[in-house]
Order: structure tokens, then C-alpha cells, then sequence
């Protein structure tokens, strides 16, 4: 309606514009007394309580009561204008209108609630405060409330024995005056279960658990069983038995400890071994015992008769068990291998632990080898043999039988052998050729047949044997003192033959000249060699060391090393013994004067050499010297001297 009001007025305005009208301005004004309600122009859809309206314009107003009152009319300088709270007119002219109102007279009913105050109680809320009856106006919403007592419940509202509402709490708009009842009924007394437990379970039982009306007073009592003794309640509680009251659902739980037994263990003889096992033990526990035989001792029995060295049973109390041990009895057992080798003392049974002595006998013709033991591991080679019996055991005294082993030397006087004599059957025998001066062993030969090479010759002894050690002479070379190098000319060629004195003058023995730079690596010099003698056509000697092997059959000897140099001083033996003489070798044919100095400078010995060689005997302590001999032309040569 506003909407078509509105356009109608836009409808006006355009109008009166199209045709160039120029209408009157009127201003309307609305009044209420604000306690009673409130009264506005309606323009679009805002309010105003005045407003200028031109001429013809429809005017739309409005007048709404305050609560408790109610509209009356619109009047105009005290005259009725419209008994309608929502009106409009055309403007004609300016107006005041005033809205009336008048308070409503309220229709007032009584509510009351009652209960029996044994079941409950029941009242009405109004601002926070209960009242069990309360006056209200029509239309005012009453709340209820229904409070069971201790063991009732409610169960409905009834007016005038008619079901109202079911619920406690609730509210309805009131119409009429009314007389509500509060209705409770009995509860059931409450019941509570009391459970009650014992800890560990075989410890013990617990009275008094079940099911029990809510404030029960009860009594719970911890039975212990056989082994344990109660000790508390879970909660602390250590009085037994207990009153408890029954407030809900509840357990109890009896805590019982296990009675502690003393097991003492012991061994019979003590020496005998040892018992494990053996302690406090709680009732109940399964225990093991278990009896260790020392070494030499075997497990009996228990006192009770048992022959299990482990046991278990369960602990019932305090207990003693004593495990008994036997000494161990041995066989030692005795024989002789041959049995006519001989004869054994010491068969029979022995404790563990006792010294056992064992004695072997030889017949005549054998003799005694060893004790053997029953793993053939020889123990002694003596004829009484003793030791400690800890076990079975078995031996045997082994006899040989006896024969001679003969070792002569031929030729006499050419060396010695050692090894023979009477040996036993079955044992080694070694025979060890030792060749005396300037002779070499050759072979062992037996019944002209050779056996051996080796100086020493092993064998098992089975029979009587006679062997012979064959030896030979060696080379002899003690007489191969020096060797020089010296010129030899033959016609017009020039030959430095290095000799060996004196010749050992023996048509069977064989020369071979060995040379070397360094004393160490030897090649055979195979150039003009021949006897006792080497040379070289070349005008200048080789220098070096040289020595020489005299071969005889398959024995051979080499002389010493000498060093020779051709056209310089040379000094041999060097290195030379204190106590030795020296040779002095020189090139030069005329004479000269040698001179021994010290490192220090010192001259120690002088003396003149006529010729190219002199031999000096030296008397000079171990070091090192310096020799220089002196032509006649003034020229010198020096050598190291080397004494060991």
C-alpha cells in the first residue's frame, strides 16, 4: 500500500509539473503522549511527526500503542479526526492531529503448585524467587519447578488430577487461574556392587564382596592361605578385618606377602663336593638344588633317599638337605710287553688321590724301556714309576731286548767313531764318523758293502751288527806358504808367472788357480796354467786375489788368499796375525828401504830389502799400519797394513 501511495504522490508531483501548476505547501503535524505510544507520518518509508505535504497530497499516519494501552482515535482541536490507527486523507490545509491512547485494564488469575514436602518440593520462578502460589496477568508466561526428594523421583504436573506436563523444569502462557500439583514417586533403594579381590591370588581369600543397598554398613575380612600372612588393603588400610559404608560401586583388594623359608644346603663329607641351591626362599617358590661331586668324589644320594644329583620341589617351610659324596676307587691295572721281558709290581684299586707306585722288573737278556700308559704315551723311563690315582687306569712296562752294535775305523789311526755298544731292540742307534788330521771319511760299510755316506749313520737296532768307517788321506797343502808373482822371460817374450811355494811335489794331486777382484766371487783362471804355477803373456799381471785348490780324489783344500799386484807394493798374508811373518813383494829388482809407520805417524820397524821380495817378521799389536818402502831411485810405494 505504502508503494502505491508513493507512486501516486510521484504521480501528483509530475502531473502538477507537466501542466506548470503551482500548488500550496501544507504542513501536517502528529502528537502522542510518549508514555502511552508513539504516532508518525509516513513518507516512502521513513517517519516523521511533521512534514510538508502540497495541496492534494494524500497523507499517510500512524499510531501504535505502549504496552497496557490501546489506541482510541485521532482528534483534531478536540475533535474526532479517525478512530483508525493506520489512515490517510488529502491535504487541504495544515493540521495538527493528535493520537489517543488509553491503559488497558488487565485480567489477573491466581497460579499455586503444590507438592508433599516428604516426596519434594515445587514452586514458580518469578525474577529468581520460588513462590508456591502468584498472581499473574493474562498472557504472562509462568515458569514451574519440581525438586524430588532423597530417594523419590518425579514424575508429573496434574491439574485436578489431569496429566499437565511431564517435565520438572517447564512454562506455559497463562490464561486461567490454577491449582498445579507436584507428583513423585519412590525411588528403589540404589545398590552397589563391592568387589573385593585378593593380591597375588594364591595368597589368600577375601569375605564380605557383593551386592549392597546404598548406605550399607559392611565388613570385609583377608583369609590368608598356607604360606602367606595379609599384610594391607590397597588403600592403605592395614586393619583386618574392616567396616566399610556403601557409597557406590567399590573394590577392595587384601594384599598378602609370601611367608619366607630358610633352605640350608650341606655336603657329607664336606671335602666331598658342594650343594647349590640353598637360600630364602618365599612359600611356594619352586626351588632347585643340585649337589657338584669334587674332583675325586662321586655324588651318593640325599638324606632323604634321593639319587638325583638335581632336585626341585616347592617350598613348604624351613628344610635341611644334605647331599652325600663317596670317594672315588680307581683299578690300576699292570702288564709287560714281552710278558717274558719281565715283571710288574703294582696291580690292585686304589682311592682317588692316593700315590700309586709302580715297579718293573727285567728278566735276564732284556731290559727295561719305559712305562707306557693305556694311550701309549710314554710317562717314564724310569723302572719304579709313581703318581696320583684319579682315574681308572692302565700301563705297561715295555721291555727290550738287548744286542751289540761294533764300529772299528779303517785305516787305523785315520779317525774315530762313537755310537757303539747295546742298544735294545727297536731303538735308534747313531754311529758318527770323526776323520782325524789330514784324512776325510769316505763311507760305513758293512761286510765289505757300503750302508752309508754320512758321517752319521742312524739305525734301528734289531740285530748284532759290525760296521766299518772308511776314511782316506786328504791333500796336504801346510806347505803351500806363498804366493808371488814374478817376470819370467822366455827368449823375447815377457811372461808374469804367479807361483805357488813350495810345490807339494805330489804327482797325484791336481792344481786348479782360482782369481777373484774382491776377495768374494772366484773364476778358475784357465790361461798358462799348469802344476804349481799361472802366468800371463801380457806384460802386466792381473791384480787381484789368488789362491789355489790341491784336489786329491773327492777331498780338495785351498790355500789361503793372497793378494798380488803386478808393478805395485803387495803385502800377503794381509790382513796378517800379530804373531805371523809377512812378505813383502816390490818390482823392482835393486835395493830398497821398507819402513812400518803407525796412523799417528810413528816409525815401528825399518829395514832393507835386497831384491823384489823380503820376508819380515813383525812382532806389532792388532790396528792398522801403513808400510812404504823406498827405492834407490828415491821413488816410494805405500800399503795398508792390516794386523788381526
Amino acid at each position: 500500500m505504502k508503494r502505491h501511495l508513493l507512486l501516486f504522490t510521484l504521480l501528483l508531483l509530475i502531473s502538477g509539473a507537466m501542466y506548470g501548476q503551482i500548488r500550496s505547501l501544507y504542513p501536517i503535524t502528529v502528537q502522542a503522549d510518549s508514555l502511552q505510544g508513539e504516532a508518525y507520518i509516513i513518507v516512502g518509508e521513513q517517519h516523521f511527526t511533521e512534514y510538508n505535504f502540497n495541496e492534494e497530497d494524500i497523507c499517510w499516519i500512524h499510531a501504535n500503542p505502549a504496552e497496557n494501552y490501546t489506541f482510541i482515535n485521532w482528534t483534531e482541536n478536540g475533535e474526532v479526526f479517525s478512530t483508525q490507527a493506520d489512515t490517510n486523507f488529502i491535504v487541504t490545509d495544515s493540521m495538527t492531529l493528535v493520537a489517543n491512547f488509553e491503559e488497558l485494564t488487565p485480567t489477573q488469575y491466581s497460579i499455586i503448585v503444590q507438592a508433599d514436602s516428604l516426596q519434594g518440593e515445587a514452586y514458580i520462578i518469578v525474577d529468581e524467587q520460588h513462590f508456591t502460589e502468584y498472581i499473574f496477568n493474562e498472557g504472562d508466561t509462568c515458569w514451574l519447578h519440581a525438586n524430588p526428594a532423597l530417594n523419590y523421583t518425579f514424575i508429573n504436573w496434574t491439574e485436578n488430577d489431569e496429566l499437565f506436563s511431564i517435565h520438572a523444569d517447564t512454562n506455559f502462557i497463562v490464561t486461567d487461574s490454577m491449582t498445579l500439583v507436584a507428583n513423585f514417586e519412590e525411588l528403589p533403594p540404589t545398590v552397589y556392587t563391592i568387589t573385593v579381590l585378593a593380591e597375588p591370588v594364591e595368597g589368600g581369600t577375601v569375605d564380605g564382596g557383593g551386592d549392597y543397598p546404598e548406605g550399607t554398613m559392611i565388613e570385609l575380612s583377608a583369609n590368608p592361605n598356607t604360606g602367606y600372612s595379609f599384610d594391607h588393603w590397597d588403600d592403605g588400610e592395614t586393619l583386618n578385618p574392616r567396616t566399610v559404608e556403601v557409597t557406590g560401586d567399590s573394590t577392595y583388594t587384601a594384599i598378602f606377602t609370601p611367608i619366607p623359608y630358610t633352605i640350608t644346603v650341606q655336603a657329607d663329607p664336606v671335602a666331598g663336593g658342594e650343594v647349590i641351591g640353598g637360600g630364602t626362599y618365599n612359600y611356594g617358590t619352586t626351588v632347585t638344588l643340585t649337589a657338584n661331586a669334587y674332583v675325586g668324589y662321586s655324588f651318593s644320594q640325599w638324606q632323604d633317599g634321593d639319587t638325583n644329583s638335581t632336585r626341585t620341589f616347592t617350598v613348604t617351610g624351613d628344610a635341611v638337605y644334605t647331599a652325600f659324596f663317596t670317594l672315588n676307587q680307581y683299578v690300576v691295572e699292570v702288564m709287560s710287553n714281552p710278558e717274558e721281558g719281565g715283571w710288574v709290581i703294582g696291580n690292585g684299586i686304589y682311592s682317588h688321590g692316593v700315590t700309586c707306585t709302580l715297579t718293573a722288573i727285567p728278566n735276564d737278556g732284556y731290559s727295561f724301556s719305559n712305562w707306557m700308559n693305556g694311550d701309549n704315551v710314554v710317562v717314564s723311563s724310569e723302572l719304579t714309576y709313581s703318581f696320583v690315582v684319579t682315574e681308572n687306569a692302565s700301563f705297561t712296562a715295555n721291555f727290550a731286548r738287548q744286542y751289540n752294535i761294533i764300529a772299528e775305523v779303517t785305516p787305523d789311526g785315520a779317525g774315530s767313531v762313537t755310537g757303539a755298544g747295546t742298544y735294545d731292540y727297536g731303538t735308534e742307534c747313531t754311529l758318527t764318523a770323526t776323520p782325524s788330521d789330514a784324512y776325510f771319511f769316505v763311507n760305513w760299510t758293512e761286510d765289505g758293502l757300503e750302508v752309508s755316506t754320512d758321517t752319521a749313520y742312524s739305525f734301528i737296532v734289531t740285530s748284532d751288527r759290525n760296521l766299518v768307517a772308511n776314511f782316506k788321506e786328504i791333500p796336504c797343502i801346510d806347505n803351500l806358504q806363498e804366493i808371488v808373482a814374478k817376470e819370467h822371460k822366455e827368449g823375447n817374450d815377457t811372461y808374469v808367472l804367479v807361483l805357488v811355494y813350495p810345490n807339494p811335489n805330489n804327482e797325484n794331486y791336481q792344481y786348479q788357480w782360482l782369481y777373484s777382484t774382491d776377495d768374494v766371487a772366484y773364476t778358475n783362471l784357465e790361461e798358462g796354467t799348469y802344476n804349481n804355477q799361472y802366468y800371463y803373456n801380457g806384460g802386466h799381471l792381473k791384480d787381484g786375489y789368488y789362491k789355489v785348490r790341491v784336489s786329491l780324489d773327492e777331498c780338495s783344500a785351498e790355500t789361503d788368499s793372497y793378494y798380488v799386484s803386478n808393478g805395485r807394493l803387495c803385502i800377503y798374508p794381509n790382513p796378517a796375525r800379530s804373531d805371523n811373518s809377512i812378505i813383502i813383494m816390490n818390482d823392482s829388482e835393486g835395493p830398497a828401504q821398507l819402513a812400518i809407520y803407525s796412523l799417528d805417524g810413528r816409525c815401528l820397524h825399518m829395514q832393507a830389502v835386497n831384491g823384489n821380495q823380503a820376508t819380515i817378521n813383525l812382532n806389532l799389536s792388532v790396528g792398522v799400519y801403513v808400510a812404504r818402502i823406498t827405492q834407490s831411485d828415491g821413488t816410494t810405494k805405500v800399503c795398508k797394513l792390516i794386523i788381526q
